[in-house]
């Protein structure tokens, strides 16, 4: 019983290999975006917001999800790789000919326009505190 058990899935194994799965594949394309650069190497933060191009002028192109260009960082050294921490505010960028991984912490700065908003001091302050206390 089990040698013809074992007979019929080395059988059924056979027709398997004999006849590969065909999976049809299907794409479209989505956006082009173009650069400045020559780039080298890409990387995506996890959650999908942030697209990071390292390029051949010594630089990392910051690009959101929509494929609109946020900043340019400029770096000492050549870079070959990029890699992005899950959070997204951490680049590992590789230089293969040196044997050096540099990390990079990011910090994403926000403006705030004020204009128009109530303040006290002088206008050009580097800080500016607005403070709404007529809301209760």
């Amino acid at each position: 019983m089990i040698k013809k058990m074992m007979s019929y899935a080395l059988g059924v194994l056979l027709l398997l290999a004999a006849f590969p799965a065909q999976a049809k594949v299907e794409t479209r394309q989505v956006q082009t975006m173009r650069l400045a650069a020559s780039p080298l190497d890409t990387a995506v933060s996890a959650n999908g917001k942030l697209f990071f191009v390292l390029t051949g002028e010594k630089a990392v192109e910051i690009y959101n999800a929509n494929g609109r260009h946020q900043d340019s960082l400029k770096l000492n050294g050549r870079f070959d790789h990029i890699a992005v921490s899950p959070t997204g505010d951490t680049l590992f960028l590789t230089d293969t000919a040196n044997r050096q991984v540099k990390v990079l912490r990011l910090s994403f700065v926000q403006d705030i326009d004020i204009q128009g908003s109530p303040f006290k001091g002088p206008a050009d302050a580097p800080v500016v505190i607005t403070i709404f206390s007529d809301y209760q």
